[in-house]
């Protein structure tokens, strides 16, 4: 069924698959927007402030994890409602919101405003473009895509808009991103057989298990999305863990735990060399003497993006794939847009 790309597409009505084959042309646009953008907001700035949730949170990820590597302050990622106390004057806060109504995004945005902080907004209009337009300084990504399926574009317009700055200096690679990622298409395309493609086979393998994603160091990004990934397009649970936290407690639930066998460990590889990369081996090698076999998938590339992006890159595709399997669509998310409807009238109600 997986090689029935009719199949696959009366499947996927809203072209998730189309969506994930332009996904390096998305790397490059954002970088080419956010470098093309005139900022207005000037520093110096003591650190950077993520706010953001769900699929834009993986964009802030992103975006941090290449701070903290070439970056010049210090940075964090807030999910929900409330900054750190340490975020004020001297702070730029990067609230990112695909959608622009994010509401615990806009509860920071606000917030930060209030204790002096710079706002900039990375998002495609809604209420945070026109507070951050009036407060701040605004990058636009376009818009139409589900905010899951926008991770290019708000991850390098981000960094593109960080480098002008002069906050991180991202140089040429959102290219080497994206060209890692065109080399990576040609291997994950709905073409490209089950029997040469590893996330047509990464999604067969998950059928009727239930997925448990463990990943160490920046790799901790990808196993993240995979799971999300799994929860929004197949509609499935799915569990993830950093490692080496998972040695220090759910290790001991591999060889005690009989339900063990109904899952199907998926362990990322490719974190750095020295202990991290002991600790992969170390959590493959347990999970086999557990009696399970996990699916290894290697992350690749010439730098720390570049490896995120392909774990993730493999990791999105399965997830489409699966769904498929499933016979469900990929892109509807009916139960979150039944919350909203529920948290309006709770709030209504009080």
């Amino acid at each position: 069924m997986l090689d029935d790309i009719a199949g696959l597409r009366r499947i996927d009505q809203q072209d998730m698959l189309g969506t994930l084959a332009k996904f390096p042309e998305q790397v490059r646009d954002a970088a080419r927007a956010g470098q093309a953008h005139a900022p207005k907001l000037r520093g110096p700035w003591s650190a950077v402030a993520f706010a953001a949730m769900g699929g834009s949170a993986m964009g802030a990820d992103m975006a941090a994890l290449w701070l903290g590597e070439k970056g010049n302050v210090p940075c964090a990622v807030t999910r929900g409602y409330a900054l750190p106390h340490w975020v004020g004057k001297g702070t730029l806060l990067v609230a990112m919101s695909y959608s622009g109504n994010t509401e615990e995004t806009l509860a920071c945005a606000q917030q930060g405003l209030k204790r002096g902080a710079t706002l900039l907004a990375v998002t495609s209009g809604g209420e945070l473009a026109k507070l951050a337009a009036s407060q701040g300084d605004v990058l636009k990504v376009p818009a139409g895509y589900q905010p899951r399926a926008a991770v290019g574009h708000l991850a390098f317009t981000a960094l593109a808009g960080l480098e002008r700055l002069g906050l991180a200096a991202l140089g040429q690679e959102a290219e080497h991103v994206a060209a890692h990622l065109d080399k990576l298409r040609a291997q994950v395309e709905p073409a490209r057989q089950e029997q040469g493609n590893p996330a047509k086979q990464l999604a067969r393998a998950l059928q009727g298990k239930l997925p448990l994603v463990y990943a160490a160091g920046p790799l901790e990004i990808a196993a993240r999305r995979f799971a999300t990934q799994l929860n929004e397009n197949p509609k499935l649970l799915a569990h993830w863990g950093p490692v080496p936290e998972v040695h220090h407690n759910e290790l001991s639930a591999w060889f005690g735990d009989a339900r063990l066998k109904e899952t199907l460990p998926v362990v990322m590889t490719g974190a750095g060399p020295g202990d991290l990369a002991a600790r992969e081996q170390a959590t493959i090698a347990l999970l086999k003497e557990a009696g399970v076999a996990p699916w290894v998938l290697a992350a690749q590339g010439d730098s720390v993006l570049q490896r995120v992006f392909h774990a993730l890159h493999v990791g999105d595709w399965a997830s489409v794939y699966l769904s498929c399997l499933l016979g469900r669509d990929p892109s509807p998310v009916e139960a979150i847009v039944k919350l909203k409807q529920r948290m309006a009238e709770f709030k209504r109600g009080s």
